[in-house]
This record gives structure tokens, C-alpha cells and sequence, in this order.
């Protein structure tokens, strides 16, 4: 409406190297307005001599569509958008090679630092990237399912990340109740949060006297059945099944067992065509006497069901500390 100066988009060849005889690196740069302000003509994309293709800061790829999509706050600088199956909505990253260590890779990178390609080694704790898995909730697309976390689990040097993976998922029973469900140490230990478990054999816990946090389930011997094996030359090695009980209520922490409490027990359970609940026979660990540092004066218990009665099951024999058998019948 003043003159035909303003230009909306411009497309640009600047030389970009050293220049010689027969030869001149050049790149193509492509430049439009975004038209928030007057005259605000920049440069959005380049070509580089090599054939790379840069995208400047603020901009973004969008594959399939014609706009980003805000999928959990600004919209992501690289998009794959589509309604098909894998198709148009999928990415792949493919390698051709007859070396067998040549493989396809993806990868994330964090630094410490806030400029782009500069060196700042990262911390403890610190976040070194993230899988999401986000779905339309009725109200927008920033709902997380669930998430795969690699975090900084020690204490970074050269060469060398203690890192940590932490898988999330969401209960559904609240809004936003993405948590930490399980996780891979730098050791390699699998830890399961608080309420979880493990299943094997099976899609889901099934209540046995309440949801063990670890069961093996089968309708067979070989896939209702584990083993614990130790292979060592040395006599004295073998494996090993621990039951710990503490006095405090807190993990990890460390107060003295009580004359008469439990330290364990092995319920022997069948299916009493109401539920599995019922103990059939049981064998029990129990502080008798009074405990102190390295000294645990323990008898063990054995329980049987006469079956004439509901929940009938009582002991029957103990061995006391002392190792005397007795009948308790």
C-alpha cells in the first residue's frame, strides 16, 4: 500500500569457501518474511555446498502436512505427520552395508552447555534425553502415556557416563500420573518401583493371598517352576535364597527384630474353588528368644491343615533354637 520495495521471500546464491579456477563453493539461501514486523526478511533455510540442509533456529520440517502441529507445548522443529498406518506416518533410518558393525543409529545428545556445539560436561541427575509416547486426550496432545528416560545416575568424566534408564507409565486413575515404574542402574540392576512387579509367564498379577510383586505363572511344570544356580569350583559357594525382616519401616534402614517376630515363611496354597487364599502348609522363621548383634535365636515352624475345619492351619512341629524337636499338636 506505499511501494513495491517490501520482498515477502527472496532466494539467494552466496559463496560459501575459498573460490578457485574452475571452482566455486557456493550455497543456496533461501529467505521470507515472517510478517510480524516491518521489513523482517531472514534467512529460513540453506543449502550448503556439501549438499547439507540447514533450517535456522525457530523453524522446523514438517512432513505430510501443511503446519507443525503443537504436540506438548511448541511445536517440534522435525514432524512426520499423517493418517496411515506406518506409512505416512512413520520413520525409517536404514543402513546398506556388508560390515557387519555398520548399523542404523539414532541419537540424542545433551550438553551442559547453552550454546550449540559447545563442550560442557553434564551432571548427576541431569536429563540426557527422552522417548515420549503422548495420545489425544479430548483436550489436547500434551498427555504423556508413557516415557523411556536416559538420566545421568553418578558422576560424569571423560569417556565415562554413569547413566541410568527410566521407564514411566501412567496408571490412569488420575490426571497427569506419569511416574517412574521401573528402571536399569549403571550396573545393570533392574529396579521395580513401590506396587509394581514382576510377572512371568502371564499378561497380569493374579491374586494369590494378595498381588506378589514376583511371580512365575504356567500350566506346567517347566513354566511354573525357577531355579537359582551357582557354578564355582569352590565347595563352599552355593546359590542362595535370602528372607530379611527389619524392625523399621523405612528400606534400607536398620532396626533389631523382636523376640517373636516373623523373619519369613513358605506357604504351600491351593485353589479351594473360592479363591487362592487358603494355606495348605507352611513353614515359619520366628525370633525366639532375645536378639542382639549377630545373634538371632530363631525356631523354626511347621504348619499344617487338618482340613476339618475352615482355615484350620496350625502348627504342628518346631525346632527351637536349641535344635530340639518338638510337637506343639
Amino acid at each position: 500500500g506505499n511501494n513495491f520495495a517490501t520482498v515477502g521471500a527472496k532466494l539467494r546464491a552466496v559463496i560459501d569457501g575459498t573460490p578457485d579456477a574452475n571452482d566455486l563453493p557456493t550455497a543456496l539461501v533461501f529467505s521470507t518474511a515472517l510478517g510480524a514486523s516491518a521489513d523482517d526478511l531472514a534467512e529460513k533455510m540453506r543449502i550448503s555446498p556439501a549438499g547439507d540442509l540447514h533450517i535456522s533456529d525457530g523453524g522446523g520440517i514438517v512432513v505430510g502436512h501443511t503446519a507443525q502441529v503443537n504436540v506438548a507445548g511448541a511445536p517440534a522443529e522435525l514432524q512426520v505427520l499423517g493418517t496411515g498406518d506406518g506409512v505416512d506416518s512413520g520413520v525409517t533410518v536404514a543402513a546398506f552395508n556388508t560390515t557387519n558393525s555398520v548399523r542404523p543409529t539414532i541419537t540424542l545428545l545433551k550438553s551442559g552447555n547453552a550454546t550449540v556445539g559447545s563442550n560442557t560436561i553434564v551432571a548427576d541427575g541431569e536429563v540426557l534425553g527422552e522417548i515420549l509416547w503422548n495420545g489425544a486426550d479430548g483436550n489436547n496432545f500434551a498427555t504423556v502415556g508413557a516415557k523411556l528416560r536416559a538420566v545421568i545416575d553418578g558422576t560424569p568424566d571423560a569417556n565415562d557416563l554413569p547413566t541410568a534408564l527410566v521407564f514411566f507409565t501412567a496408571l490412569g486413575s488420575s490426571a497427569d500420573d506419569l511416574a517412574e515404574k521401573m528402571r536399569i542402574s549403571p550396573a545393570g540392576d533392574l529396579h521395580i518401583s513401590d506396587g509394581g512387579g514382576i510377572v512371568i509367564g502371564h499378561t497380569a498379577q493374579v491374586n494369590i493371598a494378595g498381588l506378589a510383586e514376583l511371580q512365575v505363572l504356567g500350566t506346567s511344570a517347566a513354566d511354573s517352576t525357577f531355579s537359582i544356580g551357582n557354578w564355582n569350583t569352590t565347595n563352599s559357594e552355593q546359590p542362595v535364597i535370602n528372607m530379611l525382616k527389619s524392625g523399621n519401616a523405612t528400606i534400607g534402614s536398620n532396626t533389631i527384630v523382636a523376640d517373636g517376630e516373623n523373619l519369613g515363611a513358605i506357604n504351600w496354597i491351593g485353589d479351594d474353588s473360592n479363591n487362592y487364599a487358603t494355606v495348605g502348609a507352611r513353614i515359619q522363621a520366628t525370633i525366639d528368644g532375645t536378639p542382639d548383634v549377630n545373634d538371632l535365636p530363631t525356631a523354626l515352624k511347621f504348619f499344617t491343615a487338618l482340613g476339618a475345619a475352615q482355615d484350620d492351619l496350625a502348627e504342628k512341629w518346631r525346632i527351637t533354637p536349641l535344635g530340639a524337636l518338638t510337637s506343639v499338636a
